[in-house]
């Protein structure tokens, strides 16, 4: 038996048997009519309450009605399926690791990230890059980003795209000796990152 975290609608409960109609996170909205499921209430245990308006998902996870485990991963299946994989919890960025290429990375988001305020682009990993340089020169203080996950989930290359968004931003477009060493470092970035995981 394993635990799953799905939304759906109650439509009636009668007995210990409960009549729910699942959500569909590809419609955006729940399954046709005829889709329903009849549960015991037994199978249905620690069910919570959602707000329904946040069901299409949302950039910043503090904004959810409901804040538990169910919402929160609703959520970033919403995200993900239209390949929003960069959600925020506050100030703290999460990554979903697509295991294919997005166009998230091209010139013109790397341009769209260096010229726009951070607050108000959507939740990248290039924001959460510039947020730290630009607090760092503001506060002359040190910065440090902490990239955290299993194996697989994308930390070594979540690193790469830091290191080459600091790169861009910093120099505009013309890499100093400096900067090229830090690029050519990759390969080392790796080892540690295949070494720890």
């Amino acid at each position: 038996d394993k635990t799953v975290c799905a939304p759906a609608k109650v439509l009636k409960i009668a007995g210990d048997v409960a009549t729910i109609q699942l959500y569909d996170d590809e419609q955006g909205g729940l399954y046709g009519t005829n889709d329903f499921l009849q549960l015991p209430l037994s199978q249905i245990q620690g069910s919570t309450s959602a707000d329904a308006t946040h069901l299409s998902g949302v950039e910043n996870m503090i904004h959810l009605g409901d804040f538990h485990l169910g919402a929160i991963l609703h959520n970033l299946r919403v995200r993900m399926r239209s390949n929003q994989i960069y959600t925020h919890i506050g100030n703290i960025l999460v990554s979903v690791n697509p295991y294919q290429n997005l166009p998230l990375y091209t010139p013109e988001i790397t341009a769209k990230y260096m010229k726009s305020d951070a607050e108000f682009t959507s939740p990248h990993v290039f924001q959460l890059a510039k947020a730290a340089y630009l607090e760092m020169l503001q506060t002359s203080q040190n910065q440090s980003i902490v990239i955290s996950g299993e194996s697989g989930a994308g930390k070594t290359e979540a690193t790469k795209l830091i290191i080459r968004f600091l790169t861009d931003y910093t120099s505009h477009g013309k890499l100093s000796t400096v900067e090229e060493r830090i690029m050519q470092s990759n390969p080392i970035l790796e080892s540690f990152g295949n070494a720890t995981t």
